[in-house]
């Protein structure tokens, strides 16, 4: 027999029953106003989320065995809960996005002191939500959403673009087309397999890292925000220089690297 534990003012049974869950967005946005959080993954609830939508996921998460009433309070699965809120309670989050640039991360990896969850975003109107159970399984999936492959790293050796450089690029790209981007590139010297796909927003994966800092009672939030450019073979790592905000670090590595790259932005 399962026995309730609250949680503020709700519930959670204890009996571990799911290990993923795939969520409407009007029932994610019933749990979060339940439990009080604005956003878990980049989403918030939606401010037409009235009575009527309430009710209606309500009876949608009983009807799937995943809350019941009890003294006319929601209680809820306790799987459910741990999956959901890991989107507000990691040490470290890690989000995913493929192109466009400026679109919100399609897939997070939320990474707690005893668990680790995929939030995929990827589908419409879902929000689904994956215990993942080891690092085999994380690199699997972390596989597949960056397309990897087992092929080597581009041509060309690390080096270090400004920032300028790269908007200078992109305005180019913009006004005159990809040629007149790709013969500045190739002017200033950098290498074919990284001007050829820099530009490109279908071959960039946006990554941001978030991690969580307790400082004087109040959490902090750190965020590192690096690129990959898939290129004909491997990818193109940029990330911030540490040394100088202005430009960007640019190195090729290979599918096997980029995965461990991923792994170790997690802590894990």
């Amino acid at each position: 027999m399962s026995v309730a534990k609250p949680i503020g003012e709700f519930s959670v049974t204890e009996r571990a029953i799911i290990s993923s869950v795939d969520l409407g967005q009007d029932e994610l946005a019933f749990v979060m106003r339940l439990y009080g959080l604005t956003e878990v993954g980049g989403f918030a609830i939606p401010t037409d989320f009235d009575e009527r939508r309430a009710a209606a996921a309500a009876d949608s998460l009983m009807a799937r065995g995943l809350a019941k009433l009890e003294d006319n309070s929601p209680v809820f699965i306790a799987d459910l809960v741990r999956l959901v809120t890991a989107g507000v309670t990691f040490s470290v989050a890690l989000g995913i996005s493929h192109q466009p640039r400026g679109t919100p991360e399609r897939f997070w990896c939320y990474h707690q002191p005893e668990q680790l969850v995929l939030h995929d975003r990827s589908a419409s109107n879902v929000e689904r939500f994956e215990l993942i159970e080891s690092n085999v399984a994380l690199s699997a999936r972390l596989t597949t959403l960056l397309n990897a492959t087992t092929l080597g790293a581009p041509e060309g050796a690390a080096f270090f673009i400004p920032k300028a450089v790269l908007a200078r690029a992109e305005q180019l790209r913009a006004q005159a087309g990809d040629r007149a981007a790709h013969d500045l590139l190739r002017t200033l010297g950098y290498p074919e397999s990284f001007l050829l796909y820099v530009l490109d927003e279908r071959h960039q994966i946006v990554v941001v890292c978030i991690r969580l800092h307790e400082q004087n009672g109040t959490f902090q939030a750190e965020t590192q925000t690096i690129m990959l450019i898939r290129a004909a073979q491997g990818y193109w790592l940029l990330e911030e220089d540490l040394a100088n905000a202005n430009q960007l670090a640019a190195q090729p590595i290979d599918a096997n690297n980029a995965l461990r790259h991923l792994i170790d932005l997690l802590a894990l």
